[in-house]
């Protein structure tokens, strides 16, 4: 048995202990309230909402009722809050969903592309929109996957994804999300996992075995960070805290200039959200704190009228208003760290490629604003 199988044990054991004891059954009233990981706590409330609307919808097609008019859908959200939350399993049930969610959840912090590929294309070749909003429901941690997932969806007015469309777009999104951050950035990202296995203290303080990061960083494609630590391991380090890994990857930055993924084909077995593989090594985490500069001057004043003419051709798919909005939003953010996640999001929805020439100048005049030369 490996240690991050040992240690999931040891977390579902102490979340039963914790929450049902030696009772035959629990509400999830009682989930929510007892002591637990927050991301667990989630992923059952998904659980339930999601029984209930089922339950809701298949009772719809056959009720002659107004289920539409406002006063009925007030009083149904008001009766469904209380039945999720007076929902109760038996013993049986209780442990067997815990440790699913334990699994599922210590998979997804290790190794989230792999994993969310895998849980969303069990069974179906393609996935709905309203579907994949049900099933994310699930997964609390990185909620920068949702947020671009969904946004960029919305923009394109995609209503459905096929599994490599799918796993494409993560690969985008964590490539978007690593560019420009520095070690410590990213070792910040990591504290979700350090705090997962770090229950039931939640402190994120022990180390996390170096198999297990080499793991997130295959996972994520930032193949100098993932050859650095097998050099690590190899070296007899086995186990890395936090503020190891922060000085290990900055070392790294710093010697390739930034943070850049490549493109590792997923190897996506089954994994469903009902047995996921003995959870494996890794996880990263949104976790973003920035000084905050005041913002420079008005952009609209830097970006030169040749400049702004490529940026509108080869980032803005031709369209003033949407170069306008993106520099009128720029203008106002009030540091660096918040101005690149919305560069970020503009080249993930817009499709462009991060190292083109144009985008390389985009990102110059913006930083300039926030990091002048001296």
């Amino acid at each position: 048995m490996s240690v991050l199988e040992s240690e999931t044990e040891h977390i579902i054991g102490v979340i039963a202990r914790n929450t049902i004891g030696q009772a035959g059954s629990i509400s999830l009233r009682e989930i929510l309230a007892a002591d637990g990981i927050p991301a667990v706590k989630t992923f059952f409330r998904t659980d339930v909402e999601g029984m209930l609307l089922e339950e809701h919808r298949a009772a719809l097609k056959q009720s002659r009722f107004n289920h539409d008019h406002p006063d009925v859908k007030n009083a149904q959200v008001q009766l469904h809050s209380a039945m999720v939350m007076h929902f109760v399993f038996t013993r049986k049930e209780y442990i067997a969903r815990l440790t699913d969610a334990v699994q599922v959840l210590a998979n997804y912090l290790v190794r989230p592309q792999w994993t969310l590929t895998g849980v969303v294309f069990e069974k179906e070749p393609a996935v709905s929109i309203e579907s994949l909003r049900r099933l994310l429901q699930h997964f609390s941690p990185y909620e920068y996957f949702k947020d671009v997932i969904f946004r960029y969806a919305g923009d394109k007015k995609i209503t459905a994804f096929t599994k490599e469309e799918f796993s494409t777009l993560l690969w985008k999104i964590d490539g978007a999300f690593v560019r420009r951050k520095t070690g410590q950035e990213i070792a910040d990202a990591l504290i979700p996992l350090f705090e997962f296995f770090d229950y039931p203290k939640n402190a994120g303080k022990n180390p996390m075995p170096a198999r297990a990061l080499i793991k997130y960083f295959e996972d994520k494609g930032l193949t100098d960070a993932q050859t650095r630590l097998e050099g690590e391991l190899a070296q007899g380090l086995t186990e890395i805290t936090a503020a190891a890994l922060a000085a290990i990857l900055e070392d790294v930055r710093r010697a390739s200039g930034e943070f850049t993924v490549e493109r590792i084909e997923a190897k996506t077995a089954g994994t469903s959200a009902g047995a996921l593989e003995a959870p494996p090594p890794d996880a990263p985490t949104p976790a973003a704190h920035d000084a905050a500069p005041q913002p420079g001057p008005d952009l609209s004043t830097v970006i030169q009228e040749g400049e702004k003419r490529k940026f509108i051709r080869k980032i803005f798919k031709q369209e003033d208003a949407r170069f306008d909005e993106a520099v009128r939003q720029l203008s106002q953010m009030a540091g660096w760290k918040e101005a690149s996640r919305y560069i970020d999001e503009i080249f993930i929805r817009n499709d462009v490629n991060p190292y083109s020439g144009e985008a390389e100048r985009f990102i110059e005049i913006v930083f300039q604003q926030y990091h002048p030369p001296r």
